[in-house]
C-alpha cells in the first residue's frame, strides 16, 4: 500500500494500527512527542522592504526561502524568533514543511515552528515522515479558496513509533540515498536556470526599441479593464466562461473553464472576452507569473476574479505584443516595486500598467511576425524544459519510494540483512 493512502486511512480512521501490518512499530500523536507555536499576526504598519532595517519575516512563501525580503522594524516577542533548524509547517495553501535554513527571523502568522522533544522522538525521522502525513490531510481538506490547516488536526496525526536508535539508523540510511541523487538534481536545476536566462535574453532581445520604431503608454494603445455595459443588451441566460485564478498557470496558460449563465457572473467579477490579455494582479499569483492570452469563450466572453487586470487592444498593437512584455523582467521588477496594500494582499498598481512605456513597430505585420520568433524559441525552450521537469519528476518517484521504504519497516530490515 502506498504511503499515502495508507496515511490518508490513518487520517479517515484514528483507531487503528494500519502500520502494524508493515512493522512492529507502534504509533504515536505529535501531541504527545511535539509542541506548536503558532505564529504572530505582527503590526503591518511595522513592515518594511529595506535589508538595511528591520527583523527578516517568515510568511507561508518563504518557508524555502532564505532570502525572505519581508522586513518588521516593530517590537517583537523573543518565543517567536525561528532559528536555523527550527521545523516550519505552513498553515495555508499547499501545507509544506521545511527545516529553517536561514538566519534568525520571525514567524508570522499562518506559520506554525514544531517544537520535538528530542528525547521521544528523532527531529529528521519527523521531518521524512510528516510530509505524506500533511499531503493526506490536504486531499480530505475541502475549500472553496484556499485550504486551511489546524493545529489539531497536526496534533492529532498518528506517527510510527520505531525506538530512537531505529529512527537515527533509518535516517541515516534515507540520507545516504538521497546523497546518490544530489548531483544529478542539481545539473538539471542549473539547465533549468540556463533555460530561464535563455527565455529572458531572447525576450529583451525581441522588445528592444529600434529605429522607426513607436513608444506609447500601455493605456494609450490598450484598453484597462473595458466596461461591461458593452455586453449590457445581451440575453442573461447565454452561457460564458468563468475562469477563477486557479485556472491560470504560472506558465502563462488557461487550463480549464467553467461554464456559467452571464447574470450568475456580470456582477462581481472581472469581464473580458477573446483575444484580452489577463493579469494577475496580486501577490504571489503575480510574482508567480500567471498571465493568460483569452481565447476559445464561450460566445466570446468570460468573467473571472476580480484579481485580474484585463487589457484590450484598440488597433495600433496586437494583443500577443504586450502579453509577451508582461514578461519582461524591466516590467516585472517595476510592478513589484508599485505593489501597495498589506503583506499578504499586496496589488500591483493600476498607475503603473497604464503608464508602462511599450516600444512596437509601426506595421502590426512586423509585429506578428517578432512575435512568432518569440514563439517559436519559446516552443524549443519548452520541449527541453519538460525533459527536465521528468527527469526531476522521476528522481522525486525515486525518493518517495525510499520514504516509502523507511515507514514501512522495510529500510532498517534491508540494511540488517546486507549487514
Amino acid at each position: 500500500m502506498a504511503l499515502s493512502i495508507l496515511v490518508e486511512e490513518i487520517v479517515k480512521n484514528n483507531e487503528k494500527n494500519l502500520l502494524s501490518k508493515k512493522s512492529s512499530w507502534i504509533r504515536i500523536k505529535v501531541k504527545e512527542i511535539a509542541k506548536l507555536l503558532n505564529g504572530y499576526p505582527f503590526d503591518s504598519k511595522c513592515f518594511v522592504n529595506s535589508n538595511e532595517v528591520g527583523f527578516p519575516l517568515i510568511r507561508i512563501r518563504d518557508i524555502h526561502n532564505i532570502n525572505t525580503e519581508a522586513r518588521y522594524n516593530g517590537e517583537y516577542n523573543p518565543e517567536f524568533v525561528v532559528r536555523h533548524g527550527d521545523i516550519l509547517i505552513g498553515m495555508d495553501g499547499d501545507f509544506e514543511l521545511d527545516i529553517w535554513k536561514g538566519n534568525p527571523a520571525l514567524l508570522n502568522q499562518r506559520v506554525c515552528k514544531v517544537i520535538i522533544d528530542e528525547k521521544k522522538y528523532n527531529k529528521k525521522f519527523f521531518f521524512y515522515v510528516m510530509p505524506g502525513y500533511l499531503e493526506a490531510i490536504h486531499r480530505r481538506t475541502s475549500s472553496v479558496t484556499v485550504k486551511h490547516l489546524s493545529s489539531f488536526t497536526i496534533l492529532d496525526t498518528p506517527l510510527p513509533l520505531p525506538s530512537l536508535p531505529e529512527q537515527s539508523l533509518i535516517v541515516a540510511e534515507i540520507e545516504k540515498q538521497f546523497t546518490r541523487f544530489d548531483a544529478s538534481v542539481k545539473s538539471l536545476k542549473a539547465v533549468k536556470q540556463k533555460l530561464e536566462i535563455y527565455r529572458k535574453a531572447v525576450l529583451k532581445k525581441a522588445f528592444e526599441k529600434k529605429e522607426g520604431w513607436e513608444e506609447k503608454r500601455i493605456s494609450d494603445v490598450f484598453h484597462i479593464n473595458p466596461s461591461k455595459s458593452e455586453i449590457k443588451d445581451l440575453d442573461e441566460n447565454i452561457e460564458v466562461s468563468f475562469i477563477p485564478m486557479a485556472y491560470v498557470s504560472e506558465k502563462g496558460k488557461i487550463v480549464s473553464m467553467d461554464k456559467r449563465k452571464l447574470k450568475d457572473v456580470k456582477k462581481g467579477f472581472t469581464y473580458f472576452k477573446n483575444k484580452d490579455v489577463l493579469l494577475a494582479k496580486i501577490t504571489p499569483c503575480f510574482e508567480n507569473g500567471k498571465k493568460a492570452f483569452a481565447e476559445d469563450l464561450m460566445n466570446g466572453i468570460g468573467f473571472g476574479t476580480t484579481e485580474f487586470y484585463v487589457l484590450r487592444e484598440m488597433g495600433e498593437v496586437i494583443p500577443e505584443w504586450v502579453y509577451y512584455n508582461l514578461s519582461r523582467e524591466d516590467f516585472r521588477s517595476g510592478a513589484k516595486r508599485s505593489m501597495g496594500g498589506a503583506v499578504g494582499q499586496q496589488r500591483v498598481s493600476k498607475d503603473f500598467i497604464e503608464n508602462f512605456n511599450l516600444s512596437f513597430p509601426k506595421s502590426k505585420e512586423e509585429q506578428t511576425i517578432i512575435v512568432q520568433e518569440i514563439e517559436s524559441k519559446f516552443s524549443v525552450i519548452d520541449k527541453i524544459e519538460q525533459v527536465v521537469n521528468e527527469s526531476l519528476e522521476k528522481t522525486e518517484k525515486l525518493r518517495k519510494s525510499i520514504l516509502k521504504s523507511a515507514f514501512e519497516g522495510k529500510l532498517v530490515k534491508e540494511i540488517k540483512n546486507e549487514n
